[in-house]
């Protein structure tokens, strides 16, 4: 196992928060869900379409350019405290 550095406020880092921000404004926001069953239901339907029209996730911004970024950033951040 090994663990990576995810700066704040960079969760479209985690495809995992991609995918949930996708459900949040493309379904769950336009639903209303009176039990827990229909909410299940409407969840694997939505799991279902999604999947038909999904593709493959590439990124633009490989490890390297990841790294530099946060490496700006926090440069960045130091001049800010030593002006």
């Amino acid at each position: 196992m090994s663990f990576r550095y995810t700066p704040t406020y960079a969760s479209w880092v985690t495809l995992a928060e991609c995918f949930f921000s996708i459900l949040t404004r493309k379904g769950l926001q336009q639903s209303v869900h009176r039990s827990n069953r229909e909410l299940v239901r409407f969840l694997k339907e939505f799991v279902k379409q999604y999947n038909k029209t999904c593709g493959a996730y590439i990124w633009t911004k490989g490890p390297k350019k990841l790294k530099r970024i946060i490496e700006l950033t926090k440069a960045y951040q130091v001049s800010l405290h030593t002006h």
